[in-house]
């Protein structure tokens, strides 16, 4: 009997809490589907069904024979209160549950609990990073494809694009965006593949995209004096130059490639295919001593802002001047015929 009572007063405290939603979430939903409006107990019995099915890790039905819900199609903010007390167990039953199942290599839920957890937290900014990090760096390392890695880390790049549009300015989630296309798919080890699908998917350099994200990043930080909670101001600022010199090499290395090509054609007497190959190599230098210019101003920028003589800033100042002087010479002597006499002269900068 004691029990009885205690579930009544448990049921009428949930009655409580759930029955102002009723008008802004359950019914219009159910006006929808079912074309008329449901009786209160009814609609308290779906907000019931709703909390403790999701909590029990199911996905719920608002009507029979209805398509499941997602936890995305309620407000956040609504599902916090319909959870009420439940709603720090169920943050741990996914978290505990997406640990087990990813060292069990048991993928195809970890999308889903990682999207529930930061559906529940969805002002939290390390929610989202942890969870593109465990997405892109973790679960992809379970894989030997390149193929099958490069699409972890797509999915991670589409589960934190969701903490961006819900957090547009937080330095923390734009820079993991950054670090996404710059270190994983622009420095791991099969970044020669990475890179190559990226500019299908996105017609795009990772190195450009991961510039436009770090730089969005620090320009956040700037307007609204926000700092990130890992890197301090200089290695923050640093981070789109760092990207925006590496794209320089990208485009340093496909030119020495085209013109290795060209020669190697030139010397096999296969003149057309060699042409074609040396007037790619001449448009890929072209854009490597413009990269390389712009390298070179954006860490003229960082020593201006952070002038303190124990940063390397300036180091990468004289890289960038001196490979866009290299190449520039280069470019006023370069012939087809004088590949196999110049090409081995020029800097080959490396990439990870």
């Amino acid at each position: 009997m004691r029990h009885l009572v205690v579930l009544l007063i448990l049921g009428g405290v949930l009655g409580f809490a759930v029955w102002p939603m009723h008008k802004k979430v359950l019914e219009p939903r159910r006006q929808h589907l079912l074309g008329y409006l449901q009786a209160p107990p009814h609609q308290l019995a779906g907000a019931s069904q709703y909390a403790f099915s999701v909590t029990s890790g199911e996905r719920a039905c608002v009507v029979p024979g209805a398509a499941p819900l997602n936890l995305s199609d309620l407000p956040s903010k609504t599902l916090a209160l319909v959870l009420g007390g439940f709603r720090g167990p169920f943050l741990i039953y996914m978290r505990s549950e997406a640990e087990r199942q990813k060292q069990e290599k048991i993928h195809f839920n970890l999308i889903d609990y990682h999207t529930k957890v930061a559906l529940l937290q969805p002002d939290y900014p390390e929610v989202w990073v942890n969870g593109s990090w465990d997405l892109g760096w973790n679960v992809s390392a379970q894989w030997s494809r390149p193929e099958i890695k490069y699409e972890w880390i797509r999915r991670a790049i589409d589960f934190l694009s969701v903490g961006v549009r819900k957090n547009p300015n937080d330095v923390s989630i734009l820079t993991q965006m950054g670090t996404i296309y710059h270190l994983k798919l622009g420095h791991a080890e099969e970044s020669p593949y990475y890179r190559k699908w990226v500019r299908r998917d996105e017609g795009h350099s990772t190195y450009l995209i991961a510039y436009e994200w770090y730089d969005r990043a620090r320009k956040v930080s700037r307007k609204y004096g926000l700092e990130h909670p890992h890197f301090g101001a200089p290695v923050l600022n640093s981070l789109a130059c760092h990207a925006v010199s590496d794209y320089a090499r990208e485009f340093t290395q496909r030119m020495h490639d085209a013109f290795s090509q060209a020669d190697k054609l030139n010397s096999e007497n296969k003149i057309a295919e060699a042409k074609r190959s040396f007037a790619e190599g001449r448009k890929l230098l072209a854009k490597a001593i413009t990269t390389w210019d712009w390298a070179k101003r954006e860490w003229e920028a960082q020593v201006s802002r952070f002038p303190a003589p124990d940063l390397p800033h300036k180091k990468f100042v004289s890289e960038a001047e001196e490979m866009h002087k290299q190449l520039t010479e280069f470019s006023n002597s370069v012939s087809l015929e004088r590949l196999t006499e110049l090409v081995p002269r020029l800097t080959r900068p490396k990439l990870w």
